[in-house]
């Protein structure tokens, strides 16, 4: 008599003598392959595929199986069951009736569905950009991606130039970045005067920040940057030239993923359509006659400009007679900023705070070097006028550092400096929760002048933002189209860009020129 053992695997159990050739499976039972095919069953009285073993076994499994099945494995919409081959590979054949019903939470699975497994489905990728690129994916929203589509980054150029101006040729860093999808990003740096020596960006860019980017999506490349600021903080240094690169580079991707996406590349939403600007000269106030600065100033206060920043050399003293002489000459509501360069002694910044305190001045601008946090609060503490610093400052924390040890009144964010639009926001944001006053400080291209348009755009209180009107021809000849020159000035303010990502086209091939004049030179 043949012995009988009892299958506890798939429903209710079946029955098979112990010597069979035949195995249980659920359903049914399946007649083992030949030997030289251990391991793999065979479906009786039909022609088809060899299948490997269910990997769960008995009762419990089956069970398990049927508890777990519908709600964990979603086969809908981004995998298909597919029948298994002999040879590993897959006849692509979905058994439809396989798929999860939607109508219900709930459902007994097929019988065999253990007999086949999970693949994704096949994208078809030109389909999905030419549909993702008018429409995100109603699944799942992320900044930076479309329905199916990923944006890569694929070149990183860097790009030392050197542009005329009307106050001389100034040497300028800009930063573009391409993705596979061939949508071009452009960024710059600034280190308070256009760039002094744009080729030690370059070198940074090449081969500290360009190489974590390059080949990623855009959505990771702000945590990739931010992994390799820190982890070259003790190194590289984390201000300076190294923030001023990364700056570039921030603002180049951030401008890429707006045109992609079709959105501000602005790091908040927008509060305001116009911002006032200051005239921020940099030609020291000894230099020439108060009535030879009038002149100068005359464009902008025909255009509702109210608000000035003069330089004060070296020569401060004579610097002060020719403030004297010019406030008069000013309009009476006109507000005049002073801006020290950096250039002194406590003892020297503590004697010009009371001449410019009767003149009526609004801030005393970095009348020390910023890293001098000691003096800084010496000064502070004494001046009747508020003290200012910003453009020296790489990060929101050491705003937060300046503004607790040194006592200053008003923090100035750059975009192009402090390591980019979201850098500069957390810092105008953190400078005015603790009771500073924020102004946005620039002096480079259209594309710095937009990225810190669009931080002033979204800071709540900040309305004011330096305006370098002797690089109006330059600014013209970049961006032609962005409304940045003299003439677009309405009542002080300019328009905030409101295209997509910086919002201003730039004329390549004047940057390009101005790179091939820079490389000659």
């Amino acid at each position: 008599m043949v012995s009988q053992a009892r299958c506890r695997r798939g429903a209710g159990g079946l029955s098979r003598p112990a010597d069979s050739r035949y195995a249980a499976g659920a359903g049914g039972l399946h007649e083992r392959p030949d030997s030289g095919q251990p391991g793999h069953l065979r479906l009786p009285h039909r022609d088809g595929p060899v299948l490997p073993d269910h990997p769960r076994d008995g009762e419990r499994g089956a069970q398990r199986h049927a508890e777990r099945g519908d709600r964990h494995r979603r086969h809908g919409r981004r995998f298909r069951l597919v029948r298994p081959r002999s040879d590993g590979a897959d006849d692509r054949t979905a058994d439809w009736s396989l798929q999860r019903d939607r109508r219900g939470d709930r459902r007994r699975p097929h019988p065999r569905r253990h007999l086949y497994k999970r693949v994704p489905r096949p994208v078809d990728h030109a389909r999905l950009a030419s549909e993702g690129a008018a429409r995100p994916s109603p699944h799942r929203h992320h900044p930076l991606r479309f329905k199916g589509v990923t944006m890569i980054i694929s070149r990183i150029s860097a790009l030392p130039a050197r542009l005329s101006t009307d106050y001389a040729r100034m040497s300028l860093f800009f930063v573009r970045v391409e993705t596979t999808d061939g949508v071009v990003g452009w960024g710059e740096s600034c280190d308070s005067f256009g760039v002094s020596y744009p080729t030690v960006l370059e070198r940074i860019v090449d081969d500290v920040w360009g190489p974590a980017v390059i080949g990623h999506p855009l959505d990771s490349a702000p945590a990739r940057l931010a992994a390799v600021r820190s982890a070259t903080a003790r190194t590289l240094g984390s201000t300076y030239a190294s923030a001023q690169a990364l700056s570039a580079l921030e603002i180049a991707i951030a401008d890429a993923a707006g045109k992609q996406h079709g959105r501000s590349a602005a790091p908040a939403p927008r509060l305001r359509d116009h911002v006032e600007v200051y005239a921020g000269n940099s030609h020291f106030l000894e230099s020439r006659a108060a009535s030879a600065h009038f002149e100068l100033l005359a464009p902008l206060l025909e255009r509702g400009v109210r608000k000035v920043k003069m330089r004060i050399g070296p020569a401060w003293r004579d610097a002060m007679r020719i403030l004297r002489d010019l406030r008069p000459l000013l309009p009476v509501e006109t507000d005049i900023m002073v801006d020290g360069s950096e250039l002194f002694s406590v003892g020297e910044a503590m004697e010009m705070a009371l001449v410019l305190a009767d003149l009526r001045v609004s801030w005393f601008e970095e009348p020390v070097p910023s890293t001098q946090h000691a003096a800084i609060s010496r000064i502070a503490g004494a001046s009747p006028v508020p003290i200012a610093y910003g453009e020296h400052l790489f990060s929101t924390a050491q705003a937060l550092d300046a503004l607790q040890s040194s006592a200053i009144s008003v923090i100035q964010p750059d975009a192009s400096i402090c390591g980019g639009l979201t850098e500069a926001h957390r810092m105008g944001t953190a400078a005015a929760s603790r009771g500073a006053r924020v102004v946005m400080h620039l002096h480079g291209s259209p594309v710095t002048i937009a990225a810190n348009a669009l931080v002033a755009g979204g800071l709540p209180g900040v309305d004011l933002i330096e305006y370098p009107f002797h690089l109006s021809p330059m600014l013209e000849r970049v961006a032609p189209a962005a409304g940045f020159g003299i003439a677009s000035i309405e009542d002080g303010r300019i328009a905030i860009p409101d295209s997509p990502g910086l919002g201003i086209d730039v004329d390549e091939e004047v940057l390009m020129e101005g790179h091939r004049t820079y490389v000659d030179a």
